[in-house]
């Protein structure tokens, strides 16, 4: 049976291990061996939680590890404060834990006859006339292994794409740093959004009153040490308003993170496609990255699989979607800032 193997060890990779075992073929995850990132919440949105749905999750597991967004609260520019609550029987935004979510879906996908492998890095890839061909290190040994088709779901590094010498389009410098402390408990589950005058600031609190709150600007425009002191400056009175212990607050750590919209230059090859972050980042203001990472994870195993058994119709569909999706995106995103991404 030809392999499909999966490079990268989040969301993505997951699901479309899962995806691509629950359709029955042997798939391999080269999973870079663990590390503890900071873990922000954000939300995702329907279409995305439909999406875990279709992967075989249940509902009532999404719902014991992922509430429902009680509050929307957001102001752009001179506008007044917009207040959108929760609507009883129609499933909303749900505030995410990408940690948790991915354990969840490593744990199906394992459940499903995945194999993960953990490895310190990917040291070649290069196509040949059947598939690709693999070099890593792993307990400071080097492998290799074969596969008949790879998917690229290592997140923005793009890692095999990278190795088989694809470029990546970075379309803007947005940063986000980021700072935690306390809510008001009337407030949890609730999130913010709110423009200021070099970016916005997007708050969002968890299930127990523990709150996150990120600045997004240019990173090439800021002339200043970014402290939690700076942050807090930046924030919105609103904001500020659902935080209580502001000393806990300010002598918080900041994160800090690359959040430009980029693309590849190419979806796929041959014998490969890309998906999620590894394939094209979107602006956070979109608030939909972790869903379309989902259903093109989904959507990439298909297309494998269906390849696979003789039909590759579907790669060249999913490269030519993934195209001009992408492309719609930066015409909705110039229009909305009133010029081209720089």
């Amino acid at each position: 049976m030809a392999r499909i193997m999966v490079i990268g060890g989040g969301i993505a990779a997951f699901a479309a291990a899962l995806r691509g075992a629950s359709e029955g073929f042997a798939v391999t995850v080269l999973a870079p061996a663990r590390r503890q990132w900071p873990e922000f919440p954000e939300t995702l949105n329907a279409a995305g939680f439909r999406t875990l749905l279709r992967l075989g999750l249940t509902r009532g597991e999404l719902v014991r590890n992922f509430p429902e967004v009680r509050e929307r609260i957001s102001r752009w520019g001179d506008s007044p404060v917009q207040i959108e609550s929760r609507i009883p029987g129609l499933q909303g935004p749900v505030v995410l834990g990408k940690a948790a979510l991915t354990s969840i879906l490593r744990m199906a996908a394992l459940e499903r006859g995945s194999e993960i492998v953990e490895v310190e890095g990917l040291t070649v890839a290069r196509e040949t006339s059947s598939g690709l061909h693999f070099s890593f290190s792993r307990d400071s040994t080097a492998h290799e292994m074969e596969c008949g088709f790879a998917i690229d779901a290592s997140g923005r590094p793009g890692l095999l794409a990278r190795k088989l010498g694809v470029r990546r389009i970075t379309l803007d410098h947005l940063v986000s740093f980021w700072i935690r402390g306390p809510a008001r408990p009337e407030l949890a589950c609730s999130m913010a959004t709110m423009s200021i005058a070099d970016g916005w600031v997007f708050w969002i609190s968890d299930v127990e009153g523990v709150a996150s709150m990120a600045l997004f600007t240019a990173g090439r425009k800021l002339d200043t040490q970014v402290n939690a002191a700076y942050i807090l400056s930046c924030a919105p009175a609103e904001i500020l308003q659902m935080m209580t212990s502001h000393e806990m607050w300010t002598q918080s750590k900041v994160e800090s993170f690359n959040a430009s919209s980029s693309v590849l230059e190419q979806a796929g090859g041959s014998f490969w496609l890309a998906c999620g972050d590894a394939l094209q980042t979107f602006d956070p203001l979109a608030s939909k990255g972790v869903a379309i990472a989902l259903e093109q994870a989904n959507g990439a195993a298909l297309a494998i699989t269906a390849a696979l058994g003789g039909n590759r119709s579907m790669i060249a569909g999913y490269r030519k979607e993934a195209r001009v999706s992408f492309s719609r995106y930066v015409a909705e995103r110039n229009a909305y800032y009133g010029h081209p991404c720089e």
